[in-house]
């Protein structure tokens, strides 16, 4: 592992002096930054054209080439909408570029990104349709993003579905910022409405944020070091046709410094939460979910549950998989692929989690909860035996109250 350091920004200070913003990261496989960024915003609002557009190196066509890029199902070719969700990933070298910009739909694999990052931004593409609203929720309790990218059209203003992400972001305590799209085809009045639109519901109590519009690159530096505060919304303005200010979104992405410290969760007790399951022909069963806290290690004997009598069993580790990179050791922070030795798959289940075997585990069945009330339907009524879809990690559950105080 070794040092790398690019120039970021230079400004002349006297006619023989320089004062430059130096970036520093450590280079290595496995030794890269690694941030999550879920999409959030109203149907139509560019969510996956600007996330093609990032990360293929392409500019979009206005009939949707950059967004046809990242579709998982056909379905979605067809309808030009995400109901899915869907991961990507972004890698930054060591001099501040993106290494999979290569201006070709289809660009290098996952290892070969890995291999050249120092840094990577996955994506995590999420649905603005309303009839997949619980498909975003899920994403967004289940994958732990770091930021929220919201985008909204700046043709159409923000939807009240694209409030709603918004809301779901502060109740979530996820930083979010903003990228207003389809500039080249928003007429100015329109584009000023908008963009005013934002900067008010910056200020409305329960956000009370300082909108801060990005014109320049040194405008993306500066919102890059005070975002992670969260007490700033940058407000990027872009064009995924022109490539307006695409740049200034990639600077911002390059120097975003992590939300959470992953040191401090590597040295706590392992619980990896499953998302996925699968069954590979030649390997068995393997489970796909984000690391929590601690470490996993291959031939590692940890626990896995609990099933439904509340039991948690004893496995093995047989290979770990990070961004389809094979690994020995994986930390606090990664999404991971994991093989279980001789385990069916029929007994796993998603939101089973798999914990250190030194660890007192049980399981739940009842809980206290703090409910706070956001919709403005007057039709909801709360009372005991009301039952509720319920999200806790990758856990999607219904619950039922039988007492409220």
């Amino acid at each position: 592992m070794k040092t790398e350091m690019a120039i970021i920004s230079e400004k002349e200070v006297d006619p023989n002096k320089m004062m430059a913003e130096i970036l520093i990261r450590e280079t290595g496989l496995l030794h890269y930054i690694d941030i999550k960024i879920a999409t959030a915003g109203g149907v139509d609002s560019a969510k996956s054209s600007t996330i093609g557009v990032l990360t293929k190196g392409v500019l979009d066509n206005g009939r949707g080439r950059a967004r046809n890029a990242i579709f998982n199902y056909k379905h979605e070719l067809d309808s030009g909408r995400t109901s899915s969700i869907a991961h990507h990933i972004m890698g930054f070298g060591h001099d501040g570029k993106v290494v999979n910009g290569t201006g070709r739909l289809k660009s290098l694999e996952w290892p070969d990104i890995v291999e050249r990052s120092s840094k990577i931004i996955t994506f995590i593409d999420l649905c603005g349709h309303e009839h997949y609203l619980s498909t975003t929720m899920y994403g967004l309790n289940s994958t732990y993003p770091d930021y929220v990218m919201v985008t909204v059209g700046a043709n159409m203003g923000i939807p009240d579905l694209g409030l709603e992400h918004i809301r779901l972001c502060l109740m979530l305590k996820i930083p979010f910022f903003v990228v207003l799209t389809k500039i080249d085809i928003c007429p100015l009045p329109k584009f000023k409405e908008t963009l005013n639109r934002i900067k008010r519901i910056a200020k409305t109590p329960g956000i009370r944020k300082i909108p801060y519009k990005i014109d320049s690159f040194s405008d993306s530096i500066t919102a890059s070091k005070r975002f992670v505060d969260n007490a700033i919304i940058p407000i990027f303005y872009i064009s995924n046709v022109t490539g307006k200010n695409i740049e200034l979104l990639k600077m911002f992405l390059n120097c975003l410094p992590p939300r959470r410290d992953m040191h401090k969760l590597a040295m706590d007790h392992t619980e990896l939460q499953i998302g996925e399951t699968f069954f590979v022909e030649g390997w068995g069963t393997v489970v796909f979910g984000p690391l929590m806290s601690g470490t996993l290690k291959v031939n590692d004997n940890v626990l896995i549950g609990p099933d439904y009598k509340g039991k948690y069993k004893q496995v093995s580790v047989k290979s770990i998989k990070c961004k389809n990179v094979f690994i020995t050791e994986a930390t606090a922070g990664y999404e991971i692929t994991v093989c279980i030795r001789k385990h069916p798959r029929k007994e796993i289940k998603k939101g089973m989690v798999i914990l250190s075997p030194g660890m007192h585990v049980v399981a739940i069945r009842e809980f206290v909860a703090y409910i706070q009330v956001t919709s403005q339907s007057s039709s909801l009524t709360l009372k005991k035996g009301y039952q509720a879809y319920t999200y806790i990690g990758n856990v999607r559950q219904t619950v039922t109250f039988i007492h409220i105080a």
